[in-house]
Order: structure tokens, then sequence, then C-alpha cells
């Protein structure tokens, strides 16, 4: 397995235990505004799905890092990914693709 490698993907989840809300995205800017923006801006966040409305706060995001596994073969439960990390084929290329 190589090296992690870091990718211009981000994902996103809700800071309370056990909360499902997730968000994937590509780059680290959505319509302008930096995702990880930690502070007064509610609305905005809000109006680019980077919120959990159910707890009425902000997501926590990581940046995706891959590894290059040539012996695990990329699937679909890679491209379904809501998680920050890949282990496959595609060393990150594919994960979370589902969800942009």
């Amino acid at each position: 397995m190589s090296n992690a490698i870091k990718l211009d993907r981000r994902f996103g989840k809700c800071r309370i235990k056990g909360c499902k809300t997730r968000r994937v995205v590509q780059g680290h800017t959505i319509n302008g505004m930096e995702i990880w923006y930690r502070g007064g801006n509610e609305n905005e966040l809000r109006s680019i799905g980077c919120w959990c409305n159910e707890h009425n706060t902000w997501l926590e995001w990581n940046q995706l890092k891959g590894r290059v596994n040539r012996e695990k073969e990329c699937n679909g439960v890679c491209m379904a990914g809501v998680g920050p990390s890949c282990d496959c084929a595609c060393g990150g290329e594919n994960h979370g693709k589902a969800h942009i």
C-alpha cells in the first residue's frame, strides 16, 4: 500500500455523536464560501447545505486521504463513501463521488 494522498474533496459530518448527517463536496469552497469556516455565518452554511438542521450546528470537515491498494478492488462502497479515508485501487479518486 502506498503513502496517503490528499485529494481536493471534503467530507463533512455533524458534530453530535450518533447523528447521520453527512455531506461530500469537491474542493474547499461552495459558491465561493470556505466550507470549514466555523463562526457566525450560519445562514450561509445553511443555504449551501453545510449545516445539520436536526441539531442546529455546523458540520466538521475532513479532507480525503487516499491510499492506493491494488489488491482491493474499487466498488460501489467506495463511490458511496461518506468518510475521509480510502484504501482501495482508486486511491481516493472515486471515493464519495456518488454524493457530488
